[in-house]
């Protein structure tokens, strides 16, 4: 876990150890579902209480067509954070659309949604906030790839390319799912550490910003 410092010129790196994990199995609807047949939610508890939390969006119209968006993750996983050879990135890419279609057409509670920005490995699961306030209206969890046929003399080839059309869970889904787990099984925190203990205990170090070169002089 990667945290800002309060004063967000530096950021400490915290190693949160797992209790438990769960995934939805089964999921059902009293009515027509355009969605998916089983919504690709999962929840992860980690040894830790009092963390800051972000708020899922759950009145009617939160999603609309056209509005604009933002996503934050890590798309492509760690290929973009080690371009050079090393670690040179450890903060994750924000980047920013539209919604571009509710299911399965505008309604108070879309059964999912699409927006225009890319699904690509890594960044399953990442929230996406409405653009003008950090409220989560969903989350990404996979792409439409466009087919693709290739013809030569001697063989054929069908390939997929990425497009520019994700798919996205709603937030009052992703909630609804959230409660159904608290209340079948109460998650126990009884002894974990708060974050700011965990803070506390392990302090960032000094920053070092000296830099030396090495140059060769110009003939």
């Amino acid at each position: 876990m990667f945290l800002l410092d309060a004063d967000k010129h530096g950021c400490q790196m915290l190693n949160i150890g797992v209790k438990s994990w769960g995934a939805i199995n089964s999921f059902t609807s009293a009515t027509d579902w355009y969605g998916q047949p089983v919504p690709d939610i999962g929840f992860v508890q980690l040894e830790v209480r009092e963390t800051p939390f972000l708020e899922l969006a759950d009145e009617d119209f939160y999603l609309r067509p056209g509005m604009e968006i933002a996503t934050i993750g890590y798309p492509l996983g760690t290929v973009p954070l080690t371009l050079h050879g090393k670690i040179s990135q450890v903060g994750p890419f924000i980047r920013r659309g539209i919604v571009s279609s509710v299911y399965p057409f505008t309604t108070p509670k879309p059964h999912g949604f699409t927006i225009d920005i890319m699904q690509q490995g890594g960044s399953s699961g990442s929230p996406i906030f409405s653009a003008d306030s950090p409220r989560v209206v969903g989350m990404m969890w996979g792409g439409l790839p466009e087919s693709r046929f290739a013809q030569s003399a001697e063989a054929s080839l069908m390939y997929t390319l990425n497009t520019n059309i994700s798919l996205a869970e709603p937030a009052h889904i992703i909630q609804q799912a959230l409660d159904s787990v608290v209340s079948a099984q109460q998650p126990d925190t009884s002894g974990f550490p708060t974050l700011q203990q965990l803070r506390d205990a392990h302090p960032r170090p000094t920053e070092n910003t000296g830099l030396s070169w090495d140059s060769t002089p110009i003939a």
